[in-house]
């Protein structure tokens, strides 16, 4: 096989067949995070850590698998102290508020 050149990369599927990509590829999420994306869960503790991320994973899965039909992109979590605040990114968040909590705000 051969290096990739793209200047001589033609559309053939032969040709990307034989392309070889040296070095790793990184998470695009990875590269930016800290400074133009923040990080998903933020907590910090120095004790029982792997049952708070066990039982922010179960959450989130959770939470993403229950409201599909909501399109749920993200859901984040916070622990400020004692207490647990999610945050759920939606497309379209009528579903998850429904009819009666917009009647009892206004």
């Amino acid at each position: 096989m051969k290096p990739c050149n793209l200047e001589t990369l033609k559309p053939a599927a032969t040709e990307f067949r034989s392309c070889i990509h040296y070095g790793t590829e990184g998470s695009s999420y990875g590269f930016r995070l800290g400074y133009t994306k923040p990080w998903k869960s933020r907590w910090f503790v120095e004790k029982d850590y792997d049952k708070l991320l066990l039982e922010d994973y179960k959450l989130k899965t959770e939470l993403k698998e229950k409201l599909k039909s909501a399109g749920v992109s993200a859901v984040e979590i916070e622990r400020p102290g004692n207490k647990l605040r999610i945050i759920i990114k939606t497309a379209r968040p009528g579903i998850i508020i429904g009819r009666k909590a917009r009647k009892s705000t206004s």
